[in-house]
């Protein structure tokens, strides 16, 4: 009989984490994952189909973190990062001159914060005119 443990994870990955954060965390750490939030968390990511350390996140958060997500999501070929416990607060005011310029919403989800989607929902609310308070 073997004695083979479990890849070594001082402690099981949070439970709050999102589903991809906590598959992250899983594989190559929690520390890892977090880096990940934080790097990327609330944008789109492009997933290759092929590892490379010239990669963005190869080089943000680690090619091991590549490498998992080449493996589990590199047929999707773009995933939504999940913000995890790296957001931060940004707020409408910040997010109008942006819409203003033209910028993207990945563009603005990188600048302020904020997940793609709710940019994408305050841009609905810019455009609508129900100005920047979403309350």
């Amino acid at each position: 009989m073997s004695d083979r443990r479990p890849p070594a994870l001082a402690v099981r990955p949070r439970r709050w984490l999102p589903a991809l954060l906590r598959e992250v965390a899983e594989r190559c750490g929690e520390a890892a994952a977090l880096r990940l939030a934080e790097a990327w968390g609330g944008r789109y990511l492009h997933v290759p189909r092929r590892v490379s350390p010239d990669h963005p996140v190869a080089r943000d958060v680690g090619l091991d973190v590549l490498a998992y997500l080449v493996e589990a999501y590199g047929d999707l070929g773009r995933i939504v990062v999940p913000l995890g416990p790296a957001a931060r607060g940004a707020r409408g005011e910040q997010i109008a001159p942006l819409v203003e310029v033209g910028a993207t919403a990945n563009e603005i989800a990188a600048r302020t914060g904020l997940h793609v989607r709710d940019v994408h929902r305050w841009r609905r609310r810019l455009r609508a005119g129900r100005g920047a308070d979403p309350a």
